[in-house]
């Protein structure tokens, strides 16, 4: 894989469109308990090209969707990460998403991947703010979210409530602007 071949590259991951011959490294992302916790439908192959299938529409039709995330140099898929709309309330947001292999949490890798999305996001699109959408039992992605957004409230989502966590581009903006500064 090469450089030009990633949508957003870091110094360690590159995240580009996943392909059809990523279901069974998907798979795995999903295949731990705690995953399974959560995301307890994607259990086979017909589960993984669905997922594929559903972000390489996305691609099309929002310019935008979960990224296979990569680690470099060896392009080895441990995760995705990415952009999504989600419902919301009344409306639809742009969600910043993220799933990790078990084997490789713990190391930074996927906040890295979600700021990496969130400044791409706020970059490329006309959205007024970001989120991320978490279920109250998930701590492990409250605790990215907490680090990566710079608000959070309680909403009802399908008649379980869940923590949304999102930046408004001010906040992104003023966060970019002090990191230029230093």
């Amino acid at each position: 894989m090469s450089a030009s071949d990633y949508v957003i590259e870091t110094q360690r991951i590159g995240l580009r469109p996943f392909l059809q011959e990523d279901a069974e490294a998907l798979l795995q992302i999903f295949a731990d308990p705690e995953a399974q916790r959560f995301y307890p439908y994607m259990n086979g192959m017909e589960m993984a090209n669905r997922w594929i299938a559903k972000n390489l529409g996305r691609y099309q039709s929002d310019g935008f969707g979960l990224w296979a995330l990569c680690l470099k140099p060896s392009s080895e898929l441990i995760g995705d990460c990415g952009l999504t709309l989600q419902a919301v309330e009344d409306g639809r947001e742009v969600e910043v998403g993220y799933h990790l292999r078990a084997d490789q949490r713990g190391r930074g890798l996927a906040f890295e991947a979600a700021k990496a999305c969130l400044d791409w996001g706020f970059a490329q699109l006309d959205c007024s703010q970001l989120v991320s959408i978490v279920h109250p039992d998930n701590t492990a992605s409250a605790r990215l979210a907490g680090r990566l957004h710079a608000r959070s409230r309680w909403f009802w989502r399908e008649e379980l409530r869940c923590r949304l966590f999102y930046t408004q581009r001010e906040d992104w903006e003023r966060s970019s602007d002090e990191s230029a500064d230093s």
